[in-house]
């Protein structure tokens, strides 16, 4: 809008001149941000509350599953072993190359050089070198690491409540989540399917969606169905409250780049969904399936809510738009005249 010199709102017409342009960013080939994000309800004095997990942040990397996962490994150790340094390559009396140094051989190391360097934190270096772009690969990571993090959170959350040992999990039927090995690891985690929610008993049985899900059932999950379109509408609304602020601000919500993408989310997940919002699409769940089971497992058209459509949406904007939303009135002040 176009201001006098004494910052009141005048036209151009009438000699009034316009704020300098703020800094656009126009990036090639824009990187995507990437997260998990996870919802629960408990029990706390007597009502039903909502809770959110920590984001799970794996933007820059590729989700995988174990096999690719530790084929990727295998290239970054492998590469290691053939870079040049103070290791000395020889043939031993088997007749096989290995790699030595004054502590042994690497080669006789699961690590390799990276447990020859690191020995008591081998491991998480070597998951550290996957998460980049290297000669050995694209960045990745696996879904073991996403697994983790659920199971955390979900300890977190369900901690001191009668389910702190029995809660269960529902993910959606992501491929790597539902891979053999990922199955395996949660296994070893305390989460078995019986743990899962997924198809039990007689459902689906003898079919390729036995002990899993049948695809992306939006209605089956408050997420999908609802909650993210919450999200995305506190995104834009949080976008069009800062939008006045300089550029360089902290407070500032943008989705100019990956990075403030990622300050944009993670700052927006902590105000949207609401606690009533996820308790309120969490209990749609079991009238879901019921529906579900009396069509006898065909799509059920009014339970399609993908769009997440309501009559009202209620938003409180993060404490960061606190400056943000005093210019906006100031602004709105000066032009109601």
């Amino acid at each position: 809008l176009s201001k006098d010199a004494d910052d009141k709102y005048l036209s151009a017409e009438e000699g009034g001149e316009y704020p300098e342009r703020q800094p656009n960013t126009k990036p090639k080939f824009l990187d995507e941000s990437r997260y998990c994000f996870g919802v629960m309800m408990k029990e706390v004095d007597g009502e039903m509350q909502g809770f959110k997990q920590a984001p799970f942040r794996y933007t820059g990397r590729k989700m995988v599953g174990c096999k690719k996962y530790k084929a990727r490994e295998s290239a970054e150790i492998n590469l290691r072993a053939t870079m040049k340094g103070a290791w000395q390559k020889k043939r031993d009396d088997d007749g096989v190359m290995r790699h030595y140094d004054e502590t042994g051989a690497t080669d006789e190391l699961p690590g390799g050089r990276f447990q020859l360097r690191w020995p008591g934190s081998w491991e998480e270096e070597l998951r550290a070198h996957c998460g980049k772009k290297t000669p050995a690969g694209e960045a990745l990571c696996c879904v073991t690491e996403l697994m983790d993090h659920v199971i955390a959170e979900g300890d977190r959350l369900f901690a001191e409540t009668l389910y702190a040992n029995t809660w269960i999990i529902f993910h959606d039927a992501l491929s790597q989540w539902w891979e053999a090995e990922a199955q395996e690891y949660l296994a070893s985690k305390g989460f078995p399917k019986s743990r899962q929610i997924c198809a039990h008993g007689d459902t689906n049985a003898g079919t390729r969606y036995e002990e899993g899900l049948v695809g992306d059932s939006p209605e089956c999950c408050p997420l999908d169905s609802n909650l993210f379109s919450d999200f995305e509408y506190g995104i834009k609304q949080h976008i069009a409250i800062t939008c006045e602020l300089p550029h360089d601000d902290e407070n500032k919500f943008s989705i100019g780049t990956p990075d403030a993408l990622d300050s944009t989310f993670e700052r927006t997940w902590e105000v949207v969904p609401t606690s009533q919002r996820i308790v309120q699409d969490i209990r749609r769940f079991p009238a879901a399936l019921e529906a579900i089971i009396a069509a006898k497992g065909a799509k059920v058209q009014e339970l399609d809510n993908r769009r997440g459509r309501r009559a009202t949406k209620r938003f409180v904007p993060h404490k960061c738009c606190k400056d943000a939303i005093k210019l906006r009135e100031a602004k709105w002040a000066k032009l109601d005249g």
